[in-house]
């Protein structure tokens, strides 16, 4: 007899919060402040931002300004070592200050995610959050809503770099548990996974959520808004996916994304759906198990419809 829904897991960045928006505000607000302040064009600015994004791999990357070649070269024109270091100071400030503010101001929930959460819960539907975003940030930005009560299990990536730099010293790794110690994970009661060597869609789910392959295919639900890597993991784990299009990366964003970082690191971190052959083989052959949804309260009635029909 089939069983009923008892997990979803869900993405976090455009599934949970609107992150394009947020951080493509936030780096239009950084490069335009550092522009302002070196004298350098915004266009230089950007490609500078674009190179140091390349070697990350993502968007979330903390080292940001210190890695930037055009800030390099603005700070050797400054003959005085005394007036480099204040001036790099006040840049670092400017710049920290425009970011945060603008990204704070543009950082949202979708409609109805809160909602959606607090009722899963209160059905006995367990919440995950699975994310190929730094462990860190994830966390940061579930406290900032108050979304932590609502999860019992948060899992995602080493902030970047980490598993390069371990072939080359401690530095990042001291990084990454400062920040999150600042953020105060180890002090969470959500149990916390750190995806060292698995980025999604490998992530295996029976693993991670301590569930057969058959309770997967049967009791899970993957909802995300990027189809090659949430729907590729639902795929591959046999279980439901549900497409969050009102997360999906719209044409006009995804194009100013580009202006900031190389298309591998813009669809890593914004994507629709890419119809290509194996996509469409991989339509075909979900069927009943695949979804589109329009908000985040429409994954709950699709959860709440299944169980009901399975206990009737």
């Amino acid at each position: 007899m089939p069983k009923p829904i008892d997990t979803v897991v869900w993405d976090a960045d455009n599934t949970l919060w609107d992150w394009i928006k947020m951080h493509l505000e936030g780096m239009r607000a950084m490069a335009q402040k550092i522009s302002q302040i070196t004298g350098t064009t915004e266009g230089e600015v950007k490609s500078s931002m674009a190179r140091v994004y390349k070697e990350a791999g993502t968007f979330d990357y903390k080292p940001l300004v210190q890695e930037m070649d055009v800030i390099e070269m603005w700070a050797r024109t400054i003959e005085s070592e005394r007036e480099k270091i204040r001036r790099i100071i006040d840049l670092g400030f400017a710049v920290h200050t425009s970011y945060t503010h603008s990204r704070y101001d543009n950082f949202q929930l979708y409609p109805g995610v809160g909602g959606a959460l607090e009722s899963l819960q209160m059905g006995g539907i367990n919440n995950v959050i699975l994310s190929d975003a730094p462990i860190s940030k994830i966390i940061r930005r579930v406290k900032r809503f108050d979304l932590e009560k609502h999860f019992s299990l948060i899992a995602g990536r080493p902030d970047a770099k980490v598993d390069e730099e371990r072939k080359k010293g401690e530095e990042h790794l001291k990084y990454y548990e400062d920040t999150r110690r600042e953020v105060g994970a180890y002090d969470t009661n959500v149990r916390i996974e750190v995806l060292s060597n698995q980025k999604k869609p490998d992530v295996n789910l029976s693993a991670l959520l301590q569930k057969s392959p058959e309770e997967v295919a049967e009791q899970v639900v993957v909802v995300g808004d990027n189809f090659s890597k949430d729907i590729h993991t639902a795929y591959r784990n046999d279980c439901f996916g549900f497409f969050a299009r009102y997360g999906a990366a719209d044409r006009d964003s995804v194009s100013s994304l580009y202006e900031f970082a190389p298309p591998g690191v813009v669809t890593r971190n914004a994507a629709g759906i890419d119809l290509s052959k194996e996509n469409m083989g991989i339509i075909q052959e979900m069927r009943n198990k695949l979804r589109i949804v329009d908000s985040p309260m429409e994954v709950l009635r699709a959860v709440q419809d299944h169980n009901e029909k399975i206990a009737a």
